[in-house]
Order: C-alpha cells, then sequence, then structure tokens
C-alpha cells in the first residue's frame, strides 16, 4: 500500500498546481549538525532569503530522520527515519483552503472514515513577547466538510505553535507559526483510563497523520518579526498513513517494514521476547545504515556522534538479547539489502560494502570501548 502512496499523494496536489520537486540529500547544509528533519523547511528558507524562481506550489517525497525521536520507536508508533510528504505553498494561501485540501485527501483520496479523524489548532496565546491570535480558519475549514466541532482540541503555544528545529535542541529561534494537526483515533482498545483523553495523549489511541504549519513569523533575540510571505506547508507521515490504510499494529508492520521484521524475527532476533526491543533494534541499525549511505560519518560531535548514540543505544539492547551483540548487530544490518523497500528510498545496496566496513569499524571501536561521546 505505501508504494502506491506517493504516487497518490503527487497526483492529487498535481492537481491542485504543485510541482514535485526532487528530495534533498540528508545531510543538508541547512541543518548545520544534524540531519534534514522536516520536508518543506529547507524551500521555506530559500523563499525568505529572497530567491524568487520556482513554482509557487511545490511538492516534495522526502526522507526524513529525528534523532531526539529515538527513544520513542519503543511505541511501535514511530520511526527514527521515516518518509514525509510535503505540500507546499508560496503563492499567499489562506489557512483554510490549506487545511480543506489535506483533509479531503485524507476522506476522498485515501476513504479514510470521518469519524475516526480529530483536529488539534492553536487557541491563541503570548508568544516571544506577542499576542498572537486564535487559529479560526483551520476550524472554519474542518466544519465546511460538515466535521463536528467536539473533535477540534485547541491547544496552547507549547503544543499547536511551531519552531523551526523543535525538538532537536537547535530550536527558539528562526522560522515559526501556529500550526494544525490531524489525528487518527486508534479506538478505546488502545486508550488509557483517563477521561480526558484527547489528542495529545501519550497513551497511544490518538495517532498523528499530518501537520499542517502556517510559518507566519520570524523568532529572534528581539521577539517575533512577521515574515514577508504568506507560507504553509502541509506535511504527512507517509509511513504513519500506510498504518493507518493496511489496518497494521505498528509501524513495523507495514508492507515495506514487515518483510524485514518477520526475517529479523526468523534469525538474529528469534529469541527476542520483547517487541520493544526488536523496534529498536530494527529502527537503529536500519537509520545507522541509511545515513552512512547518504554520506553520514561516524565521529564524536555533530551528526557523527549521532551515529555513533544509534549503534551504541541499539548495542545495549542487543546485549540483553544475546552473548554475541555485535554479531546480532551484523546479521540484522546484512538483512537491508535483501530489504531495499524497508531503506525509505535510500540506496544501501550499491553501497554495501563501504556501509558494511563502516559499520563492522564502529563495532570493533565498541567492543574496545574507544568510541568518544558516551551520552546517551
Amino acid at each position: 500500500m505505501i508504494d502506491s502512496l506517493p504516487r497518490s499523494y503527487c497526483r492529487y496536489y498535481g492537481a491542485l498546481g504543485h510541482v514535485l520537486l526532487p528530495r534533498y540529500p540528508l545531510l543538508h547544509p541547512a541543518f548545520k549538525t544534524s540531519f534534514v528533519l522536516s520536508a518543506g523547511v529547507i524551500d521555506m528558507k530559500h523563499k525568505l532569503a529572497g530567491n524568487t524562481e520556482g513554482p509557487p506550489r511545490c511538492l516534495l517525497i522526502q526522507p526524513c530522520f529525528r534523532h531526539f525521536d529515538i527513544d520513542a520507536v519503543v511505541t511501535g508508533r514511530h520511526l527514527s527515519l521515516f518518509l514525509m510528504g510535503a505540500a507546499l505553498y508560496f503563492d499567499h494561501p489562506s489557512s483554510r483552503s490549506v487545511v480543506e485540501a489535506v483533509l479531503r485527501f485524507l476522506l476522498e483520496e485515501l476513504s479514510i472514515e470521518s469519524e475516526n479523524l480529530w483536529l488539534t489548532t492553536f487557541a491563541g496565546g503570548s508568544v516571544g513577547g506577542q499576542t498572537i491570535p486564535p487559529d479560526e480558519e483551520s476550524a472554519a475549514a474542518w466544519s465546511a466538510l460538515g466535521l463536528p466541532l467536539d473533535r477540534i482540541v485547541q491547544c496552547g503555544s507549547d503544543q499547536n505553535f511551531w519552531h523551526e528545529g523543535a525538538g532537536s535542541g537547535e530550536v527558539r529561534s528562526g522560522l515559526c507559526g501556529p500550526h494544525a494537526e490531524v489525528f487518527l483515533d486508534r479506538g478505546r482498545t488502545v486508550a488509557c483510563t483517563a477521561q480526558s483523553c484527547v489528542p495529545g495523549c501519550t497513551c497511544g489511541r490518538f495517532l498523528e497523520l499530518v501537520n499542517v504549519v502556517f510559518p507566519r513569523f520570524q523568532l529572534g533575540d528581539e521577539g517575533l518579526a512577521r515574515i514577508p510571505w504568506i507560507l504553509a506547508e502541509a506535511a504527512i507521515g507517509l509511513d504513519r498513513i500506510a498504518m493507518v490504510l493496511e489496518s497494521a499494529q505498528t509501524v513495523f508492520d507495514i508492507s515495506t517494514l514487515a518483510g524485514l521484521k518477520e526475517e529479523a524475527l526468523r534469525g538474529p532476533l528469534a529469541r527476542t521476547q520483547d517487541m520493544s526491543d526488536v523496534f529498536i533494534v530494527l529502527d537503529y541499525v536500519r537509520s545507522f545504515c541509511c545515513l552512512v549511505a547518504e554520506g553520514a560519518r561516524p565521529s564524536g560531535r555533530g551528526r557523527g556522534h549521532i551515529l555513533r548514540r544509534l549503534l551504541r543505544n541499539g548495542m545495549r539492547v542487543a546485549e540483553r538479547l544475546s552473548s554475541r551483540p555485535h554479531e546480532t548487530i551484523a546479521r540484522v544490518a546484512l538483512l537491508l539489502p535483501k530489504h531495499p523497500e524497508a531503506c525509505c528510498t535510500i540506496d544501501v545496496t550499491s553501497q554495501w560494502e563501504y556501509i558494511s566496513e563502516t559499520l563492522e569499524r564502529e563495532l570493533r571501536l565498541l567492543a574496545h570501548g574507544t568510541t568518544t561521546g558516551g551520552r546517551r
């Protein structure tokens, strides 16, 4: 199913005037010490820097990596390396039209049941010394499609005011603005016992599908300043959407990852009792190999430290699973060239010799305790 999702996404937004752009390498100079975190931020920076070339509406299918999400992999709802679709608007769109377009994609193109969807919007409040009004246009788009107002949750700036690089440690400067999120209600069988369980609860009942960002401001040392363009980005997690359409229990059960997981459970992870351990090892090894394929190099700082953190934390779990954890990690990695569909559009097969050499060298360094930067 996920194989056809990018085509459906591009066809739908192409009919709305969006032009598909080539994807970016994960090591992009816009992110000095990390990787591409969000599909559309680079193009928004280009536009604000005065680059007037290019179409007024763009589309990206972009692999993204978020090191600040690696601890959430245990839930089975997160991947540190995932595929994001982004519809970008540089033609001064209304917030209502952007939200309505993405809702129609979910409801009409993908046939997701409307009664399972919820919306969160910015309730308004003080940000950077300024009072920002509530996002009423997103709620208007929701209502225009006949969706009930009691499934809109208004949230404060801690949850529904987007900051460029949020979560990465590179936050509270740069682009920012209100955002609206669309969630899928997975049902009370996976809910917590709280009476007020709504989107934003960490129990797993609500699965975020779409984040619609309205970057109206630039945050700097002197506070908020309005930017000269009206921009918008509707970002959709294609792996999450595949979970919904394929009725997958976890993101590791979607069609692109299920084969990798099943072969790992028959082989190097056969004795694993806790599925969260499987998720961690598969995710960290997969991300390590894909990032190396994109040009990342292990080291003691920046991006290189993130690579070593992935491998070190994966080894900690492998030590619980096997008396030969280095061999377990290596055997899981060897499954990736057999499952290129699991590699988030990144070509690991043609570079496997180099990836394998890098992995083996880092595993030897870990065995001798000679890598630096031992923080989790």
